[in-house]
Order: C-alpha cells, then structure tokens, then sequence
C-alpha cells in the first residue's frame, strides 16, 4: 500500500530532508509527478497562463480551479494535493471565502489550500483555517497583485518591505498555516525567513535556503519555444521532441507511411 504525504509529514520534512513540489494542470501530468514521487502536487492559478492562454492569473475562476484540481487530484495517489484560491474568492469578506474555499476543498478532493497572503486578508484566511482546512501561505511575489506591485519584480529590496514580508509570514505561522510558499525575493530574505519559522518554506525564485523548491511542470520540462524566468531550470527540451514528433507524423501520412498493415484490423 502507497503511504501518502500528509500536511503533517510536510512540516515535519523541515528538520530533515528537502521537499519537493511540482505544479500541474490535468490526469496525466499529475499521475507522472506522482509516479516520480514528487512530495506536493499543487494546481495552481498559473493554469491561466500556461493552459488557458492568459497573460497572468487573474481571470482564472473558481469553477477552473475545481475543474483542473478534480483532474489532478484523480492521478495522485502518492502525493499531497494542494490547490490555489483564484483572485477575488478570499478578499471579497471573511464569510464568503470561507464558502469559497469550502467549495474548492470538498468538490475537488485536495488534502490543502495555497492562498496569496496579504495584511487585508489574514481574517480571511484565520476564518478558513478555523474550517479545518490545511492552508499553505504564499508571500513575496503574489500574481494575483501583478498589478499592484508594478509587475513581476523581485520583492523585499527596501526595509520597508522586507519588514512586512516577515511580518506575513509570523503571522501565517502563528494562526496555523502548515507551510509557507516564499516567490520571487532576495534570497537573504528568504533565508531569514525560513530560518525563523518553525514551519517549512517552499522556494522559486528565492534561493537555496529554502526548505523546498517548486517548479510549474510545463517549465521544468521545457514545455513551450519561450524565454523562461531566470529562476526556472529546463531538465529537458519537451518542445523539440514533441513538434519533431508531429513533423514526422505529417510526414510519414503524406508519403503513405503511416499507417502500416500492423496498424489497422482484419
């Protein structure tokens, strides 16, 4: 029998071994994940970008994000599934986000919740967390406020900021989130940071020093013909292998290759 990763064996995977956590969209690419034995499956709002062709994440839904998660998490059997609260279900008051992530959690069979903090919403998600439900934090570079934030910008350069991602993450702490993603900071920062916690950190974007790493699958295997962000490291080029692949099928169909007696039925 698989024993699964629990929120439990997350926090204590901080004093002794590395945590790893691979972002997907749908069955298949989650079951891979889960057949490499990736510790956290997370379905996050990047699905706008990477599968919805969005330019950020802010049009994604809350029906997408029960739509994407139910597919994930019908491939996982190893893994701890954790899906993103989209834009606009946890700001709007205490009351209707916890109706929000009551949706996400039952309807689409995840183990937690990831939540982009911010001082305005810690109500909020103190109210969710009340539920029972598991929640990741998610500080530093938030997508959700690209806007705000003058765009995708490495965040904590002035004291002033550095100040208040500490703050957020005491704060996620001490209400009870099991974990904290740290996105897109100095690497110092994230380093104080994790240090300071009792919980583990998960990294992109700042640094070595975090407890774990995260990548989106479709970046780690060099999915799209893109310049991707500094953090990002291809292990392979999936773009080539698979537009030879499609060449190849073009091909062999025009030239009555493909397909072959062994091919069809008799």
């Amino acid at each position: 029998m698989i024993e699964r990763v629990s929120v439990s064996k997350i926090r204590q995977s901080k004093t002794h071994q590395k945590i790893t956590m691979v972002t997907a969209y749908d069955f298949v690419t989650a079951k891979i994940c889960d057949d490499a034995k990736i510790d956290v499956i997370l379905i996050g709002d990047s699905l706008g970008n990477i599968c919805l062709g969005h330019s950020h994440t802010i049009p994604v839904t809350l029906d997408d994000m029960c739509h994407h998660s139910l597919a994930v998490s019908r491939g996982v059997k190893h893994g701890l599934v954790i899906a993103d609260m989209p834009f606009g279900t946890v700001e709007v008051s205490v009351e209707k986000a916890k109706e929000n992530a009551l949706k996400l959690f039952q309807f689409s069979n995840v183990q937690a919740l990831k939540i982009e903090a911010k001082p305005s919403n810690l109500h909020a998600i103190e109210g969710i967390l009340s539920l029972g439900i598991p929640v990741m934090g998610h500080i530093g570079f938030t997508p959700q406020s690209v806007h705000q934030l003058g765009g995708y910008k490495v965040q904590g350069k002035s004291q002033d900021e550095e100040k208040m991602i500490k703050d957020l993450a005491k704060s996620l702490e001490d209400m009870g989130c099991f974990s904290i993603l740290l996105e897109l900071m100095k690497a110092d920062l994230a380093k104080s940071i994790t240090h300071s916690l009792d919980i583990p950190t998960i990294g992109i974007g700042a640094g070595s020093n975090c407890d774990g790493q995260v990548l989106a699958f479709h970046d780690l295997i060099g999915y799209e013909n893109r310049q991707y962000p500094k953090f990002v490291k291809n292990y392979m080029n999936a773009y080539d292998l698979i537009l030879r692949a499609l060449e190849r099928f073009k091909k062999e169909v025009q030239e009555g290759k493909y397909p072959e007696g062994k091919h069809g039925y008799n």
